[in-house]
């Protein structure tokens, strides 16, 4: 071996074939990682995700901020604003044209809607319970029997310039109902 370290040519040979076998080791290595990387970023995230979200896939619902939510015996999404900025979001960001809009008459409250995606009308016994959250969530709280409007959201209106929570219905129906949750919360 000696004679041929000593031979013209033949040391840059080994030393060419020792510094191509490190950049092979070096380049093989990486991908080692960024393939173990992977496959633990996958274990990781799939821990994180909740079993009931992997279920339903992609459809996972989100809450929105400023309400609580409810479930109607009937199935439906009822939704109570909280404040009165809330009240303005809830009814003008989140309701579409077709969900029913609530609120108590002649008192201040927390606007209610009730999800409506299939455009049918909302059963009566959804109407009473989202009523009666209006009731309850309003400052006629305390009193036997309350007077509570609604209507389609498309019917309710902001007036220019108005205060956050001041709407304008252009037509709406009334109903009389006592105040209280009695449905079940999201």
């Amino acid at each position: 071996m000696r004679w041929l370290a000593s031979t013209p040519g033949h040391g840059d040979a080994t030393n060419e074939f020792t510094a191509t076998k490190k950049l092979l080791v070096r380049l093989e290595t990486p991908r080692f990682f960024v393939e173990r990387d992977e496959v633990a970023l996958l274990k990781f995230t799939e821990k994180r995700i909740p079993p009931s979200a992997r279920a339903r896939g992609s459809k996972t619902e989100k809450k929105i901020p400023g309400t609580r939510s409810y479930l109607s015996s009937d199935g439906f999404e009822i939704l109570v604003g909280r404040t009165a900025r809330d009240n303005d979001y809830l009814t003008f960001k989140v309701a579409k044209p077709n969900d029913l809009w609530l609120h108590t008459g002649d008192y201040s409250g927390s606007h209610v809607v009730v999800r409506n995606a299939t455009r049918k009308d909302v059963p009566h016994r959804t109407l009473i319970e989202a009523a009666q959250l209006a009731a309850q969530f309003s400052r006629a709280r305390k009193d036997p029997k309350v007077d509570v409007h609604y209507t389609q959201r498309k019917f309710v209106s902001k007036p220019k310039g108005a205060v956050p929570g001041l709407v304008r219905m252009m037509r709406f129906k009334n109903i009389t109902v006592e105040p209280k949750e009695g449905v079940e919360r999201l």
